[in-house]
């Protein structure tokens, strides 16, 4: 939620950061040394809207075009990195 919709950032490691997801995976791991994507969601546009609502709520029509550059973003991030990119390449290139 700390980053636009659609945005995109890589990260070689780091902690969860109050994410519960992220918190899950480090645990099943047993390490926080793994890459991440970060997908930004963007903020709650009313104050009164509870986050749990808004994480798993639908995007609206006219959040369509960043959600869509986002995810085309994700997917050339993707290929890229199975065709053998490193992590420090593709962040250099992306972030």
């Amino acid at each position: 939620m700390d980053m636009d919709l659609g945005k995109i950032r890589l990260r070689a490691k780091g902690s969860a950061g109050g994410h519960n997801g992220i918190k899950s995976i480090a645990n099943h791991l047993n390490t926080q040394n793994f890459n991440r994507l970060k997908f930004g969601i963007s903020h709650p546009k009313h104050t009164h809207q509870a986050v749990i609502d808004f994480v798993l709520g639908k995007f609206g029509e006219d959040e369509q075009v960043e959600l869509a550059a986002g995810v085309g973003k994700s997917l050339d991030i993707f290929e890229d990195f199975a065709a053998g990119d490193d992590i420090q390449t593709l962040m250099n290139h992306y972030n």
